[in-house]
């Protein structure tokens, strides 16, 4: 029989990511994480991108993404069938460097937070990574700024003072919602205060996904193998602008053999 009319089981489980930068960089490896964890068709929304903003159109050099809360990715998920659901949040921050409030901000992530818990998913958020703020000077922050928010106009002491009031109200939310957070660990990143280094980061998605979990026994980090991540580099989220003409790619963006389904938005 040819493989286009064998029916895939369907999903049984699902998995909702909302991140920016360091979700897009280690998609792969979450996915592989995932299928540790649970050996069974998942269906996985994610919405990511390096720059993403959680409220806003974000765009980098050419490309523009939709604002998290206006994407196409909860009118999907009310459109799904009700499964049992784990989301993560995380890369939350990306907003302060284009001038967002931080309250305006932690809204924007609570409406999220009771988007998913009214989907009934058990919900983990990850604070914000103050633990390198210790060894951010003046001028790296400059430096920083210049190659990944080159408009950004917030001042050194600005941006460390908002990220402290950011990750304060985050956890309030949290404690208000018993969402479990993920603490940053100072070790999973090197120069570059804000994404997780390629040899820790498969141990960090790790902690992330299983945060509140009761595992029998402890995981081996996931390895992927270098087409994964060429593969997952390459998939195309819902909706985009390149040099502001729009481009639509139907989803899932991808559908795993044994019937997992990945959609970007």
């Amino acid at each position: 029989m040819p493989a286009s009319t064998v029916a895939l089981p369907l999903p049984s489980r699902r998995l909702i990511l909302l991140g920016a930068s360091n979700l897009t960089r280690g998609l792969a490896l979450v996915l592989q994480t995932a299928a540790q964890l649970w050996n069974e068709p998942l269906d996985i929304l994610v919405a990511a991108g390096h720059g993403r903003s959680y409220g806003n159109t974000s765009r980098v050099l050419i490309r523009s993404l939709p604002g998290t809360i206006q994407c196409g990715l909860w009118p999907a998920l009310a459109e799904r069938p009700p499964l049992p659901a784990r989301a993560l949040v995380t890369d939350i921050g990306n907003d302060l460097f284009y001038g967002a409030d931080p309250k305006q901000i932690a809204q924007w992530v609570a409406t999220c937070f009771d988007r998913l818990q009214q989907h009934g998913a058990q919900v983990t958020v990850t604070g914000l990574p103050l633990c390198n703020l210790p060894r951010v000077t003046p001028g790296g922050y400059q430096l920083m700024v210049r190659l990944m928010f080159p408009g950004c106009e917030v001042p050194f002491e600005a941006a460390v003072r908002r990220s402290c009031e950011l990750d304060g109200l985050v956890r309030e939310l949290a404690a208000e919602r018993q969402i479990p957070v993920v603490e940053p660990v100072a070790a999973w990143y090197g120069l570059d205060p804000l994404h997780v280094r390629l040899r820790h980061a498969a141990r960090a998605w790790q902690i992330m996904l299983t945060a509140g979990l009761d595992l029998p026994s402890p995981l081996p980090p996931a390895r992927v193998s270098p087409g994964m991540f060429v593969r997952t580099a390459l998939l195309r989220p819902e909706q985009r602008w390149i040099l502001n003409h729009e481009q639509r790619q139907a989803q899932p963006a991808w559908t795993f053999a044994n019937g997992t389904r990945v959609s970007l938005y």
